[in-house]
């Protein structure tokens, strides 16, 4: 019987490419409990975590196991690393997902302003600088970016999806 506890990572991920059942729960006993401090470190709440710990761990784990990516020389590094990308990929759909429910929503008469404080710099961050500057862009053609424009225009007719 082999030892994992002592073995390097590579040898470790190597004994996995062979599915040794042993070899896959040293990975997760060696790396998911760093990963959840990272996890913790990095502003993850804590409903999510174990999610996100886990969901890395697989993730990379295969890609590993099917050579699609070379075993890198800091394994718990590169995992943290994919950990905290996985989880900024995950706001920013969710973020997304929420404005475009806002834009989708029935607007309701109100004294404040014509569009949240927030979404001039999200889209602008979406669509970015080049769509703001090239006139052929397909932004002009996107009908949540025209009603965007619009809201905070403050005007019904401002924008026809024509650069000005």
């Amino acid at each position: 019987m082999k030892n994992y506890r002592d073995m390097p990572d590579d040898k470790l991920i190597d004994a996995m490419c062979v599915y040794d059942d042993l070899a896959w729960k040293e990975y997760f006993d060696r790396f998911r409990p760093a990963m959840l401090v990272a996890a913790r470190h990095q502003g993850i709440p804590p409903e999510e975590r174990e999610f996100c710990v886990d969901e890395t761990l697989d993730d990379v784990s295969r890609s590993l196991v099917r050579l699609e990516i070379p075993i890198p020389d800091n394994v718990a590094g590169y995992l943290v690393w994919i950990l905290r990308s996985k989880w900024l990929r995950r706001r920013i759909r969710n973020e997304m997902r929420i404005a475009r429910e806002e834009v989708d929503a029935p607007e309701e008469p109100t004294q404040s302003a014509p569009y949240p404080p927030w979404t001039g710099d999200f889209l602008a961050q979406l669509v970015g600088r080049l769509a703001l500057s090239d006139p052929d862009s397909p932004a002009w053609k996107e009908p949540r970016f025209i009603e965007f424009l619009r809201k905070r225009d403050g005007r019904a007719g401002a924008h026809d999806g024509k650069r000005a």
